[in-house]
């Protein structure tokens, strides 16, 4: 589907359990972002889960935005003028998508208001010194994939990459690929709760205090994939 004026001005706006104006355009095939800026940048948050879109890009500039959703999608790049298009972005889900290699997270770097990103079920996750290199990388970040940064990986992040032999691993590790590159993605199968499960999940939501929980609950309850218990970490502060 085509993310046209009539699809954006017909999709629900709402005011989500945080007190956040969020805009709901999950579930509609959407392949490509485009036309954003018929929101008139009123929105704190925008989700586009469960959809086809391959790179996050096209959006114009939002003071406002302080969140993207975009779970369940073909996601494998990141616009690089994404931080001055959305210079407040706090909180990036991009859970379940295709996104390679470290080289395609450098320009989180420039996202500087960046507390909360998951990259859960991508395969750069599964790349070595992906989470040291994420935090060094973005220093106002407070929880990745759900579980929180703590001053003691700061320190080893630091003590890895800002060596002049740490430099130079870190260019060894920035590697992207071309586009037509990347696999298609195969669909994954239902996996979802019970209902016994399902009404305890509700619950956890109804009771969530950020909107990370509230993502991750969400996502439990529609596929059963996650399974972190995100009381274990809403708490925004680092750890000393």
């Amino acid at each position: 589907m085509k993310l046209n004026y009539d699809v954006i001005e017909s999709a629900e706006s709402y005011i989500n359990p945080i007190n956040d104006r969020e805009l709901d355009l999950t579930g509609l095939k959407i392949s490509r972002i485009e036309n954003i800026a018929v929101t008139k940048d009123l929105n704190d948050v925008i989700n586009f889960s469960d959809n086809e879109i391959s790179k996050l890009e096209n959006f114009p500039i939002m003071k406002r935005l302080k969140g993207i959703i975009a779970i369940n999608n073909r996601i494998s790049r990141i616009d690089l003028e994404l931080p001055k298009s959305l210079p407040n972005l706090e909180s990036l889900i991009l859970t379940n998508n295709q996104i390679q290699e470290l080289g395609d997270l450098d320009v989180l770097g420039e996202m500087k208001k960046l507390k909360y990103l998951s990259l859960m079920d991508n395969p750069v996750v599964t790349k070595k010194y992906y989470r040291l290199f994420v935090i060094n990388r973005c220093p106002s970040l407070r929880l990745l994939d759900f579980k929180k940064v703590k001053a003691i990986e700061r320190e080893e992040a630091k003590k890895l990459f800002n060596s002049e032999q740490g430099k130079e691993l870190q260019k060894t590790l920035v590697k992207t690929f071309e586009p037509g590159e990347m696999p298609k993605k195969e669909a994954r199968p239902y996996q979802g709760p019970s209902p016994e499960e399902a009404e305890k999940i509700k619950e956890m939501i109804r009771n969530a205090t950020t909107l990370e929980e509230i993502t991750l609950l969400e996502k439990r309850l529609k596929s059963g994939i996650a399974t972190v218990d995100p009381n274990n970490n809403n708490n925004d502060d680092m750890e000393d």
